[in-house]
């Protein structure tokens, strides 16, 4: 089952990695919270239609769905702190930190459930994790930056990288028990919902509708993020955690080829290297 979490674990990282990248376009016509509540919205109605599939007639304890509920709750604070760190920190610094979550992810599945780290699996993940934080690290901005002045955003960027990594570790709870697909639906509906006060009843704002033009580009937006959590989740059931968020976390790397592909972004030569970091940790988790 190794192999086939793996497989999950990789085609999460793609649709994480995609839908990371559109993010940003996305993000500048809608707004921060406009684009996430465009993108759960598709998420949620994809996950519906999946969900009565493979939905079995089992009854869900109600206390694990609560418990999802309370997992999606931390993911959105830790959306809103990761937001509010770009905005007011430096890309270079706050970025490379938040995307380290999978550390954190490893060691909440060690400490919660029992997960071996063998010294193959350790080497594997430093080496996954170095190629994560070489793709967009910017050491000229860490050297401009104060590490514990909260105006320099690395303050937010630590919270959400611990808070990242405590969310994806749990999910392993509600996966057990619910199943992948529920669990996703209702973290997916959680998090629109919050999006959806956080926009209409906080902020007392409105949102933009969509023009015929993006309809195609939010639709892969949702798409993408629906493939990104559901087979995250698919990976867990199968696989350890400690094994599947690194890989699946590791979608900066396609989020940048996207960016060269698309965007015609050029490259820089520590990013070419991390990418190959990251493929060869890959490879050699895959062969523990």
């Amino acid at each position: 089952m190794l192999s086939t979490g793996i497989f999950f674990g990789l085609v999460s990282m793609i649709g994480f990695g995609i839908n990371n990248a559109m993010a940003q376009s996305i993000s500048k016509k809608y707004g921060s919270l406009g684009a996430i509540i465009y993108r759960n919205a598709i998420i949620v109605m994809l996950l519906f239609i999946t969900t009565l599939f493979y939905y079995s007639g089992n009854k869900f304890p109600l206390y694990h769905i609560l418990f999802s509920v309370g997992i999606a709750f931390v993911g959105y604070v830790s959306l809103v702190s990761f937001m509010h760190a770009v905005k007011i920190g430096k890309i270079g610094v706050v970025v490379p930190i938040a995307n380290s979550s999978s550390i954190f992810t490893v060691l909440f599945a060690v400490l919660f459930f029992s997960e071996i780290l063998t010294l193959n699996k350790l080497i594997a993940i430093a080496i996954i994790i170095t190629g994560v934080v070489l793709i967009s690290v910017n050491i000229k901005d860490f050297k401009r930056s104060e590490l514990f002045v909260l105006s320099s955003g690395i303050p937010y960027a630590f919270l959400t990288m611990i808070l990242w990594g405590l969310v994806f570790a749990l999910f392993r709870i509600p996966v057990k028990s619910l199943g992948p697909f529920f669990t996703t639906l209702i973290i997916e509906l959680s998090i629109l919902i919050f999006s959806c006060v956080h926009l209409f009843l906080i902020k007392k704002e409105s949102l933009k509708k969509p023009v015929k033009s993006m309809i195609p580009s939010l639709l892969m937006f949702g798409l993408f993020g629906y493939l990104g959590s559901l087979f995250f989740n698919l990976g867990i059931q199968v696989a350890e955690v400690s094994i599947v968020a690194p890989i699946a976390f590791s979608a900066p790397a396609i989020s940048v080829l996207y960016a060269r592909l698309v965007y015609k972004e050029k490259l820089l030569l520590r990013q070419y290297i991390a990418v190959v970091c990251i493929i060869f940790g890959i490879i050699f988790m895959s062969a523990i």
